[in-house]
């Protein structure tokens, strides 16, 4: 399924964690994050195809048609399926990823597909690369360590003049509007836009939450924007931020 094209901008981003407040423990997500993203990396696809009522692969989409050409990275990679896309369309491809576990399940998936990228073991806050290195990066569905300034900084240093930085936020709302006629895709729909509200991972949609992160992007060389990006079945949050300058 296609993602359609209708955006909905606006000049803001959210000062606190990316999602809402949780009715869940944040310690326990904490916890079950880590361990899905190391340990229990082989669930991973499952746990996202679950929650997301089949609709992971869709929302990353979300980023692909604002990317510039040229040399690429992704941060946050993870089991490579976004990654194995990318390497079929581009000559120069980078992914990285603190997780060992989702490393190897990135360079497999590779190997099976006869796709190539240069993988790295390393965290958005401290990249191994050099300056000015990448025309566009990209994240789909970062965790917090998005919002540290370090990560900014880094961000725009690696990045060429003019190049771009695109991160999926999140989902705004898993809305179940084309499903309405397939009862029983329509209750996964609901239920899980109930478990990503419930859990605090779904995003929102007040623009008034974004405004400090649009400028703290600003301070560091950045014009940002956020947009509303609607699909099928769900509105998708994308931040598009271009490199400038410093001020």
């Amino acid at each position: 399924m296609n993602p359609s094209n209708e955006i909905r901008p606006t000049n803001a981003f959210p000062s606190q964690p990316i999602s809402k407040p949780s009715r869940v423990p944040r310690a326990f997500l904490r916890f079950f994050f880590y361990h899905l993203y190391t340990d229990l990396a082989w669930a991973y696809d499952l746990v996202a195809w679950i929650t997301s009522a089949g609709q992971w692969r869709t929302w990353q989409q979300a980023a692909l048609d604002t990317l510039p050409n040229g040399r690429l990275l992704e941060i946050g990679h993870g089991p490579g399926h976004l990654l194995k896309q990318l390497s079929e369309d581009r000559k120069s491809v980078f992914g990285l990823d603190p997780s060992s576990q989702m490393n190897h399940l990135a360079a497999r998936r590779l190997k099976i597909y006869r796709q190539s990228a240069n993988l790295m073991r390393a965290r958005a806050q401290a990249l191994p690369l050099p300056s000015e290195s990448f025309n566009a990066i990209i994240a789909t569905f970062p965790d917090e360590y998005i919002l540290l300034p370090l990560t900014f900084t880094e961000i725009w240093r690696v990045l060429c003049d003019n190049g771009r930085f695109v991160a999926v936020l999140g989902v705004a709302k898993i809305t179940g509007q084309n499903s309405i006629r397939q009862p029983l895709t329509h209750f996964f729909d609901r239920f899980s836009d109930w478990l990503y509200r419930v859990t605090g991972q779904s995003v929102g949609i007040n623009p008034e939450i974004f405004e400090s992160w649009i400028h703290s992007l600003t301070r560091r060389g950045f014009n940002a924007r956020v947009e509303y990006v609607r699909q099928d079945r769900a509105v998708v949050v994308r931040l598009v931020a271009d490199k400038i300058h410093r001020y």
